[in-house]
């Protein structure tokens, strides 16, 4: 039997247990919105991903759901970006582990969510790619307004814009988030009038 043929009854149960996870009072938090959405674009710019890439792409960021990273050195610090990609990769594992996923599954989960910031193989890339995406389509507004409140200056909510659109590996995902990260800039833009 194939990885996709015994995974096919697994996506439903991680989408619930992302909402589930990110979900108050009944309302979905905009990380979950976001993985949600992460998947749909997985989904745009490869319709043939498989179900564990799925899994990957809708569960990518489920530490946050439990874990709040301290310390102010920015998105794209390495020690950061590590600690997320692995802390997420855990999580992720061990809820696929305790519902009875077969293992290869779990570890091919795993290696996707590990390196979905930064990249690596080509399906890694494709995960990074599709929640580069999923962050312009969907988090846009969110970002913004919540790092204002926040206090950080235009400056940094630019470097992560830049840094969202210049790690999209193909030029397929490239060319949707083009519109999507000059948009960003003109919104950004904006706040100076």
């Amino acid at each position: 039997m194939s990885v996709e043929q015994t995974t096919k009854s697994y996506l439903p149960l991680v989408e619930k247990y992302v909402v589930d996870s990110f979900s108050k009072d009944g309302k979905l938090s905009t990380r979950g919105k976001h993985l949600l959405k992460t998947k749909d674009w997985l989904l745009k710019l490869y319709p043939e991903a498989d179900e564990a890439m799925q899994i990957a792409a809708v569960a990518h960021d489920i530490d946050s759901a439990f874990v709040e990273y301290t310390g102010d050195s920015g998105f794209n610090d390495p020690d950061y970006l590590r600690d997320h990609q692995i802390g997420a990769a855990a999580v992720l594992g061990n809820f696929l582990d305790e519902n009875g996923v077969d293992v290869e599954i779990i570890e091919k989960v795993k290696h996707l969510v590990e390196k979905h910031e930064v990249g690596g193989d080509d399906g890694q890339n494709m995960v990074k790619d599709a929640d580069s995406l999923g962050f312009f389509d969907r988090d846009l507004h969110d970002f913004i307004n919540r790092h204002l409140a926040k206090g950080s200056d235009k400056d940094k909510i630019r470097e992560k814009f830049d840094w969202m659109y210049d790690r999209i590996t193909s030029s397929h995902a490239k060319a949707f988030a083009k519109p999507m990260y000059d948009e960003a800039i003109r919104l950004l833009g904006e706040l100076d009038k």
